[in-house]
Order: structure tokens, then C-alpha cells, then sequence
């Protein structure tokens, strides 16, 4: 987590088990995260500022929740819808049994019928 939000800012950054890490918590245990000296500083204001309120993270999961079950603005999207032949067809198919040898190469596949 430390190390996606320091590299959302353009830091490069690797994560190491510290070598604490021996104990209960295993590779979730401690660690040490290594930048280039050149961010550091950067890195140091990243990582030490406020993070959002629990207001604001509330607002912002409520505003994603939304954007993914509500179409955006504008033109309508068609979505196929197959037709209840089609369903039947390729539910009857995948009933049947596949021979032992495997499907007949003249057959073609079982499922899809091609």
C-alpha cells in the first residue's frame, strides 16, 4: 500500500521484510521501503500527509459505487442480448456427454457445436 501510493506520485519505491519480520505476522510483518535518495524528501511529504476524513472516504466510495452502476451522459449503450434459442441450444449441447476418445473431429466441439 505504502509502496502504490508513493509511485501514484511518480516515486519509485520497493518494499523489503524487515529482517523483524520473523514472528507471528510473517511477510505481513514489518518492513522497510527503500527510495531513491533523490525523492526522499518527497517521499517523506507523501507519506506524512493527512490522509482523507472518514466523511470524505465515505463520499468518495459512494460516488464510485455510483459511477459503476449508473451509465454515464450521453448516447445509450446497446447490449446483445441472445435470443432464447440460442441459450437452449448451447445448454442442450453442453448436456450431452463428450465421448471417452474425446469429441469426434468431425462433430467439432461439443459446446459450441463448430
Amino acid at each position: 500500500m505504502v509502496v502504490g501510493d508513493l509511485e501514484a506520485t511518480g516515486i519509485r519505491a520497493m518494499q523489503r521484510s524487515s529482517t523483524q519480520a520473523i514472528g507471528p505476522w510473517g511477510a505481513s510483518g514489518p518492513c522497510d521501503i527503500y527510495v531513491e535518495e533523490h525523492d526522499l524528501d518527497r517521499a517523506r511529504e507523501v507519506l506524512n500527509t493527512d490522509g482523507m476524513s472518514e466523511d470524505e472516504l465515505v463520499q468518495a466510495e459512494e460516488e464510485a459505487a455510483t459511477q459503476l452502476t449508473q451509465p454515464a451522459e450521453g448516447e445509450p449503450i446497446e447490449i446483445p442480448v441472445p435470443k432464447r434459442d440460442e441459450i437452449e441450444g448451447l445448454l442442450s449441447r453442453a448436456a450431452k456427454p463428450v465421448p471417452q476418445n474425446g469429441p469426434d473431429k468431425n462433430q467439432g466441439d461439443p459446446l459450441t457445436g463448430r
